[in-house]
């Protein structure tokens, strides 16, 4: 029997640096962004290597590990580009390492998000927008961002309308400016990875901007390979990765599959359907025919009501988040992989990643 230290690194790695809320990665310096007493967010850096693992000496670079398991040699990287063109020449030489450079790291050196935090001590937005279409398409437009955040227990709202600014991009910058400044480490919209963070930032970079949302005033990235969240061993969503610098996306669109997995209760995924069935929903709020939005946001009687309705919209995903997220928070504090990870990757390869930790 291991002693309680022995368990407990195996349990939430080597490393206990507490209130991890996000981290990135620039080459060779870990930035790790801490939660203060105040709920503010402070960066503490470390130094970073990649890595490579090999049964055998491929180059000089490779250096002994201790041990007698089959990958007995590993060579370090400074360069995240030197490291990804190693690992594409000795590809066949059964090698191996992890592509992703948070979860590479959390390997690594053994730190894990959210030690000596709860759920909600973390700042966390939820959003949603009304647009024009569902396609991107000349005649696409965002009518409004609806924000809820919450923040030291308190819940506020704040909207951004088309018709308070002279242009698409100078609406989205100024939202991005006020993400920024109220600093979420979470984010957490309804389908938000699928519709609408890529929508946004169609009708942004359409008129020349960019959705500078990173705690660095970095640009929001969207992954060009295709993705696939698994439902279940018979159906999978497809979706593009979205990473923000310094922020975790927690899609509520699949934090409600996962939720589901085992009760199957919901009727579908559905955002008003779901949030109906957990009897969350908003008392005394406006609703409004959201199929109609397009055809009536002209008429100022008809805009009035549609803003109204569209205030709580972003309550509802925020609930849902509330209700769903605190197994898979606390469950991340043991898995070397950022929190938006978690919710986006499966159970067996979180597993296989604290094995190889340890």
């Amino acid at each position: 029997m291991g002693s309680s230290l022995e368990i407990n690194r195996l349990i939430y790695g080597k490393n206990d640096i507490q209130k991890i809320v996000s981290c990135a990665i620039n080459d060779d310096v870990c930035e790790l962004f801490i939660q203060q007493p105040d709920g503010s967010v402070k960066s503490e850096f470390k130094p970073n290597k990649f890595w490579l693992a090999a049964h055998k000496t491929l180059d000089s670079g490779f250096k002994p590990l201790n041990g007698n398991q089959f990958y007995k040699y590993v060579k370090l990287y400074s360069n995240r580009d030197q490291f990804l063109d190693d690992r594409s020449r000795y590809y066949r030489n059964s090698t191996f390492s992890i592509y992703n450079e948070i979860e590479s790291a959390q390997v690594m050196y053994g730190f894990t998000f959210f030690k000596g935090l709860k759920p909600e001590e973390i700042t966390t937005l939820s959003f949603d927008i009304e647009t024009t279409t569902l396609k991107h398409t000349e005649e696409a437009k965002v009518l409004l961002i609806a924000n809820t955040l919450e923040k030291n227990g308190v819940r506020t709202r704040k909207m951004f309308c088309y018709d308070d600014y002279p242009s698409q991009r100078e609406m989205i910058e100024d939202w991005c400016a006020w993400v920024r400044e109220v600093d979420p480490s979470v984010l957490t919209p309804f389908n938000g990875v699928g519709f609408d963070l890529p929508y946004i930032e169609f009708c942004c970079e359409r008129e020349g901007g960019h959705l500078s949302l990173g705690r660095d005033g970095s640009v929001m990235k969207i992954d060009p390979k295709e993705s696939h969240f698994r439902k279940d061993g018979s159906q999978s969503y497809s979706y593009h990765k979205i990473k923000i610098y310094g922020r975790e996306i927690v899609d509520t669109f699949f934090l409600a599959l996962k939720y589901d997995s085992a009760t199957k209760k919901y009727e579908n995924y559905k955002l008003k359907n779901i949030v109906k069935q957990e009897n969350l929903e908003v008392t005394n709020r406006q609703f409004y025919d959201a199929e109609t939005i397009r055809d009536n946001y002209r008429d100022l009687e008809e805009w009035r009501k549609i803003k109204e309705y569209a205030k709580y919209d972003a309550d509802d995903a925020l609930n849902l988040y509330w209700l769903m997220i605190p197994s898979f928070f606390y469950f991340t504090r043991s898995i070397p992989k950022s929190f938006q990870a978690v919710i986006e990757s499966a159970t067996g390869s979180q597993l296989n990643a604290m094995m190889i930790r340890s």
